[in-house]
């Protein structure tokens, strides 16, 4: 998936705003979309009479409006409490009270659990941990749980092994936040990562900043490079001499979690005025090294995050970040997995949701002189 400026249905993504859960009919996605209903109507029994590309748009906008189909409608009604829908909600972390400490996972949960109750259906939580990773095949503890639940619908969150979201994914019908994983047919709800770098790049810009910086994370990952792709072009659309562009990875954190500091000191003595971080992890990182060394944030230094995971810096600043909207992240990607349930969305699906700029306190305008004195 690479974002760009052509048409989301075109290229297969759609950018998604999400509307409260109630029920919706036929004639009102008709209406939205200038449609006749009878041609919503065929293309929400996959009818082949619909083109492909007007089934999916079809397809993606009811599910953005709420739509669940009749047969959905009329088996959450008449379902008694022992046979409720499940959705079990699979994370990729040391624990299982690791979720409860995450900002970004409970805000994952808060959007499942916002669809689950709207439709009547139970949640459930689980972890597949470092050292179990890969081996779900093996060891089918995990499946097993899974089918004694009555799992209808499964949701994967963080990065998994490959091999074990294959094996899941035979199993139930699969969802995958946020991680596209290669050569796996998986629909996937993702945040809209280019255009929250592509707004950091603009704020600093605005603010008369000319020479950036990037600090990736310390592992690759396909939103990270899709980060640092926005963050090139965000460059190029400002004017920006690319040649003033820093750009640390792997090298920055020597094989460990911890920055070198030496690395950063050297970018702002040869002028970088401005950090633009991968997420609000590294970006606390980038704050707490410059504190450290006597650099002040933002007076001296501006340093931009993604995220929005709320947690005040060490200079007890509120970051200035991205907000993907996890919680609508979440929603989302319930509501296409009950369509992919309700044999309706029959093409691969990658949604993109809409995010906001958190301006917070740690960007304000270049200094007159960035070199150190």
């Amino acid at each position: 998936m690479e974002p760009d400026d052509r048409s989301p249905h075109l290229s297969g993504e759609v950018e998604a705003e999400i509307a409260p859960m109630k029920t919706v009919t036929i004639y009102q996605i008709a209406k939205r979309l200038k449609l006749a209903p009878s041609t919503v109507s065929r293309a929400l029994r996959n009818s082949d009479l619909i083109q492909p590309k007007t089934r999916a748009l079809i397809v993606d906008t009811a599910m953005q409006m709420g739509y669940l189909g009749a047969s959905l409608r009329a088996r959450s009604k008449a379902m008694p409490e022992p046979t409720k829908m499940v959705f079990g909600v699979i994370f990729a972390l040391k624990s299982q009270s690791a979720i409860y400490h995450s900002p970004i996972s409970t805000r994952y949960l808060e959007g499942i659990t916002i669809e689950a109750d709207a439709l009547g259906a139970l949640v459930t939580v689980h972890v597949i941990r470092a050292a179990e990773r890969g081996k779900i095949k093996q060891h089918r503890d995990l499946t097993t749980t899974l089918e004694q639940a009555g799992c209808n619908l499964l949701l994967f969150q963080n990065r998994h092994a490959p091999d074990d979201v294959i094996f899941l994914s035979r199993r139930f019908p699969s969802v995958s936040l946020t991680w596209n994983y290669p050569g796996v047919a998986l629909d996937v709800v993702v945040p809209h990562d280019w255009e929250g770098i592509l707004r950091m790049v603009d704020l600093l810009a605005d603010h008369g900043h000319q020479r950036l910086a990037w600090i990736g994370d310390n592992y690759p990952s396909e939103c990270f490079e899709r980060r640092l792709a926005a963050l090139v072009q965000g460059a190029l659309r400002r004017g920006l001499d690319l040649s003033n562009l820093t750009i640390f990875g792997d090298e920055l954190y020597r094989g460990g979690d911890q920055m070198d500091s030496t690395l950063l000191l050297n970018a702002v003595r040869k002028g970088t005025t401005a950090f633009v971080c991968a997420n609000d992890r590294t970006a606390h990182q980038v704050v707490q090294r410059l504190h450290q060394s006597g650099i002040r944030v933002p007076e001296e230094v501006s340093v931009t995050g993604f995220d929005h995971m709320g947690i005040a810096t060490a200079n007890h600043l509120q970051l200035t970040t991205f907000d993907p909207n996890f919680v609508d992240l979440g929603r989302l990607a319930v509501r296409l997995g009950m369509m992919r349930l309700n044999g309706v969305a029959t093409h691969q699906t990658s949604l993109v949701v809409a995010g906001q700029t958190i301006t917070g306190e740690t960007a304000a305008a270049a200094p007159a002189s960035s070199a150190l004195r």
